[in-house]
């Protein structure tokens, strides 16, 4: 009987592509334009930073020969204040996951390397996510909101970012439409951009279109 390939399949080297393809975007443009300026160090306290809003003076013609010059203006002025928040980008692994890819007779790629490598890009791209929002933290508005077997499904058509400011993987924390009601918190397990929906775990008590 002649020899079949069922019979040396386990001989076969199965090819593996050298290079990992990404496929969910990590854009940061906004913040990449950001240019770079001198640091302010500051403490706990808010830091106040004068701004002039309108420029003093009143043009106009007058008359050389003995005329009124008129009324002259100065200029406004205002403040801007800022706080310090905190951020964090989380990583963890195992170890084992770290011994199984440390070579490359294991794999393809040292997957810690490239988990720390890739966490300063993914901040880049959280941090260009925040500078999108007003300053309250909100990152998306609930259109419709449908629980099913402990997982929320949340349409987000109400502004025009969608999912766009969400990531994959990413706890978010739930309030009403005042942002006064913390409801709960969930994990963002599915994230679907083109048709601006996500899926959270656990289902948030309360959760309603508008939050």
């Amino acid at each position: 009987m002649a020899l079949q390939e069922t019979q040396v399949n386990a001989l076969e080297l199965e090819r593996v592509i050298p290079k990992i393809r990404v496929v969910f975007e990590r854009d940061d443009k906004f913040y990449s334009n950001i240019k770079k300026r001198d640091v302010e160090k500051i403490s706990n306290r808010q830091m106040r930073v004068p701004l002039e809003l309108r420029p003093g003076g009143s043009f106009g013609y007058f008359d050389a020969d003995g005329g009124d010059l008129g009324r002259g203006g100065g200029p406004t002025f205002d403040k801007a204040v800022l706080t310090s928040v905190f951020l964090s980008e989380n990583i963890e692994y195992t170890k084992l996951a770290q011994w199984a890819t440390d070579d490359e007779r294991k794999a393809i790629v040292n997957s810690i390397r490239r988990l720390t490598a890739s966490a300063l890009d993914e901040l880049r791209r959280q941090l260009d996510s925040q500078l999108m929002q007003a300053g309250n933290g909100v990152i998306g508005t609930a259109t419709t909101v449908t629980p099913a077997a402990g997982v929320d499904t949340v349409t987000l058509t109400t502004d025009g970012f969608g999912a766009r400011l969400m990531r994959y993987g990413q706890t978010v924390q739930v309030f009403d439409s005042t942002l006064a009601t913390l409801r709960g918190s969930a994990l963002i397990t599915l994230w679907d951009v083109e048709n601006k929906t996500v899926q959270m775990t656990p289902s948030v008590a309360g959760f309603t279109a508008g939050d």
